[in-house]
């Protein structure tokens, strides 16, 4: 078979393979969306964009809001379980569902400022050299700015809002991640193993979790410095108090 064939075979197969996507996604689809018992659905759906909404405002993060499952979103669903005393498997059931309460109004709207517009940096490259000699770094595009404060993926808030033209004064539908949470930490631990950061509280109890990168096999792609814990933070003044190679906890004094 001549290579040009096998590549494109080898895409097509891609292709094939990759998730399925929405075409479309509006707020009533988000919002009217009910989970019937089963696995989450593979590729897009709005069920997983609702559970990924409920999951963020218990503060068991599942990163970005895309609408995928995946390892974020079990990572995600193991730690709700913990904080609420149910089994913990990292997935889906009627349990989980039941204890993540209140699934209606889960988007809301957003009006675009000046300033929003006025921070963006169009010309910001990916290298690394370019970070480190500018004053201060921004968002490429209003789409990205809008799209990380509001927690969700670009490609889904702009497939949330086909008419919008993203100018000053405009409106444009968002995810809610509902109101912040507070609460009083006595130590984070850094999980490798896990992917994730979590913190607990003075009783050793789980209250918030959230996936990171540690150690990254992009960041070595890249050839960018993994930077060295520290062995003092500013306030509340926490230290290490432990660290191995797959864990590293730091607990206030």
């Amino acid at each position: 078979m001549p290579s040009s064939m096998l590549r494109l075979s080898t895409a097509a197969l891609a292709i094939l393979a990759a998730p399925a996507a929405f075409a479309s996604v509006s707020p009533d689809d988000i919002n009217s969306a009910t989970y019937e018992g089963d696995a989450l659905p593979d590729g897009q759906s709005a069920i997983t964009i609702k559970i990924q909404v409920l999951l963020d405002r218990a503060g068991a993060s599942p990163g970005v809001i895309d609408g995928y499952t995946g390892e974020n979103v079990d990572n995600a669903i193991r730690d709700f379980e913990e904080m609420h005393g149910l089994d913990v498997d990292g997935v889906m059931d009627e349990n989980v569902w039941s204890a993540l309460g209140d699934a209606s109004n889960l988007t809301t709207t957003y009006t675009i400022t000046e300033e929003d517009l006025s921070g963006l940096m169009p010309d910001l490259t990916h290298d690394y050299e370019d970070f480190a000699a500018r004053e201060r770094l921004g968002f490429r595009t209003i789409e990205e700015l809008v799209a990380e404060n509001w927690h969700l993926d670009r490609d889904l808030l702009i497939m949330m809002n086909p008419d919008a033209d993203w100018s000053a004064g405009s409106s444009v539908t968002v995810l809610d991640p509902g109101t912040a949470l507070e609460g009083e930490v006595a130590r984070i631990t850094a999980d490798k193993s896990r992917a994730q950061v979590l913190a607990y509280d003075k009783d050793d109890k789980l209250i918030a979790g959230y996936p990171a990168t540690i150690g990254s096999a992009t960041r070595r792609a890249l050839k960018a410095p993994t930077p060295s814990p520290p062995s003092r933070l500013t306030r509340p003044i926490p230290t290490i108090r432990k660290r191995t190679s797959s864990r590293a906890t730091i607990q206030r004094r």
